[in-house]
């Protein structure tokens, strides 16, 4: 061996033991773990986590990886609490492992934490209870962390709306049976979990109450469903005659004697998180409307704006989905799903977009007064317009930017931002041609893209208007220079060109209305009672009920965690 290979065997022999130091340096804990599971009429699930990962020491700086009980899932929404921040994630699936691998806005260091929450769609994961038939059910495992601790661990499961407690199987026995906006959920409060360690719960209930679930191989057959029904009817027997008798003896009571219990959770106020397509899907819904084509023209606006989408005509509507290089939120995931080859819009796709957008907004608004949201959102609107008249003619165009998704929410946008966009005098803006605004312009302004010439009069001479001298443009060009115009005109393209998107998708989007009503279920008038809604961001209850329990044999799925 010469001496330079005995050298660098030396060395990294030596260096072994403090590579090995530094990959173990890292040591953290999960300070909280909140889940929320809610089950869906459809058998669809939304599967919330706020989780706080605190690091003792080394740091985390790549990913925090939560696991995923099925590979059939989507993330709608992904934040940092702190900081506000959407964050960038990937959906892991790998052999039959699944994973929401989260990656922090900045490393998290020794002695910090940071908390983040996510919202995912999944589907495929109500399964057939084997030991109770005829029921349907969940059995769920939170994820664990195998180099990780976990100090508060909180479970909500809310179910299906019409099941009776009564009807509720579950293993192990809940913490608390609550009553959350007319539907019931089961609680459950783990502390101290070690590293690794598992709290597995099943919950079912009458398969009645959602209209999909996983059919168990071999239980389609018409002998079996038959077995069922006989089954449970020879079960029941007994029970109902039981309850035939009391029911008989209590109608001889007085009635108004009785109230039925009821557990409380006090509403957290406006939900202030809603993305400009969620508001604008509360605020339709607010005002009885059915023009879900705003929501979805929203948005596009904001796909345009970031270069995802790109017109390629606007009668008809046909579009072309540009490489962003980036994360998307769900709704703009899904919007550009939604892009058929032709460029045009599937009307299908677009309806299970309102779809997800009804489920996120419901989702982030469960404890939340949603009155207050509404006016909190009515007031968000009137600033914009407020700071948009008040600009000065050359801040306008920044100030639209900021606030064009919010404002267009409002049902008299194109008249409003007429009026907002006048100035007290005349007054003229130069509109830079790589403004957002020309991938709309290319198909209803004609004269955009014409080269302005400015000709100073000399003093005391009259006025010469602006001279547009036609140029060949083969398609949207990037030039900081553009037309001067007059800031009405400028009002009044933005407006038409606005309009004109709102219309073409109206035209697309033909029966939207019908094909979301399909998918939908109407909300049900919720009772005036002193019921409140479940917490998103927070599970938090008093621990006190106890409740008879039985086998769950709903197939499990879990999978665990980590940070890097």
């Amino acid at each position: 061996m010469s001496r330079r290979a005995a050298a660098l065997v030396l060395l990294v022999a030596a260096a072994a033991p403090s590579l090995s130091v530094a990959a173990e340096d890292l040591s953290y804990r999960i300070a909280r773990e909140w889940i929320v599971l809610q089950i869906e009429r459809d058998g669809t699930i939304l599967l919330s986590y706020n989780l706080t990962v605190a690091v003792d020491s080394g740091a985390i700086r790549r990913f925090v990886r939560v696991g995923m009980p099925v590979g059939s899932f989507e993330v709608l929404e992904a934040r940092e609490l702190e900081t506000g921040l959407d964050v960038g994630y990937d959906e892991i699936r790998e052999g039959d492992y699944y994973a929401v691998e989260l990656h922090p806005s900045g490393p998290i260091e020794a002695g910090q934490s940071r908390t983040f929450t996510f919202t995912a769609l999944v589907e495929d994961f109500v399964n057939p209870d084997e030991t109770n038939p005829g029921n349907v059910g969940v059995q769920f495992t939170p994820s664990w962390f195998d180099d990780a601790p976990v100090e508060d661990l909180r479970l909500l499961v809310v179910l299906p709306e019409g099941v009776d407690p009564s009807e509720v199987r579950n293993n192990p026995d809940y913490d608390n049976l609550m009553n959350l906006d007319g539907r019931v959920a089961l609680y459950w409060e783990r502390r101290n979990l070690y590293p690794g360690e598992r709290f597995e719960v099943g919950v079912s209930f009458p398969s009645q109450y959602v209209g999909h679930y996983v059919e168990a191989p071999g239980s389609r057959g018409i002998l079996y469903r038959i077995g069922q029904i006989l089954g449970v009817l020879v079960m029941l027997a007994p029970f109902a005659l039981v309850a035939a008798y009391v029911l008989y003896t209590r109608t001889k009571k007085y009635l108004g004697e009785y109230e039925p219990p009821w557990i409380g959770i006090e509403a957290l106020g406006p939900q202030k998180q809603l993305n400009p397509p969620e508001a604008a899907y509360l605020m339709l819904l607010e005002s009885g409307g059915r023009e879900f084509s705003r929501v979805i023209t929203v948005a596009l606006v904001e796909g345009l704006k970031l270069g995802v989408l790109e017109l390629e005509s606007l009668r008809p509507l046909r579009l072309r989905v540009r490489d962003d290089g980036g994360p998307l939120k769900y709704y703009l995931r899904r919007l550009v799903r939604c892009v058929q080859d032709d460029g045009s819009l599937d009307g299908d796709c677009l309806a299970r977009l309102i779809k997800a957008v009804h489920r996120a907004t419901y989702r982030k608004l469960s404890g939340f007064s949603r009155k207050e949201t509404v006016d909190f959102y009515r007031k968000k609107i009137a600033e914009g317009w407020r700071e948009l008249q008040s600009a000065p003619p050359e801040k306008k165009r920044e100030v639209l930017d900021e606030w064009i998704e919010w404002l267009m929410i409002d049902e008299n946008f194109f008249e409003r931002l007429r009026e907002a966009m006048r100035a007290p005098e005349p007054a003229q803006v130069v509109l830079p041609s790589d403004w957002w605004m020309y991938r709309i312009w290319r198909w209803t302004w004609p004269g955009w893209d014409g080269h302005v010439v400015v000709t100073r009069p000399a003093p005391g001479a009259p006025r010469v208007e602006p001279v547009m001298e036609p140029r060949t443009v083969t398609r949207i060009e990037r030039r900081a220079e553009g037309p001067v115009v007059s800031l009405e005109k400028a009002a009044d393209e933005v407006a038409r060109g606005v309009e004109s998107v709102f219309d073409s998708v109206a035209d697309s989007a033909e029966g939207l209305a019908d094909r979301v009503a399909r998918l939908i279920a109407p909300e049900r008038t919720r009772p005036r009672s002193r019921t409140r809604s479940a917490v998103s961001s927070c599970v938090c209850a008093c621990v006190s009920c106890a409740c008879a329990c039985a086998c769950v044999s709903c197939a499990c799925a879990c999978a665990g965690g980590g940070a890097g």
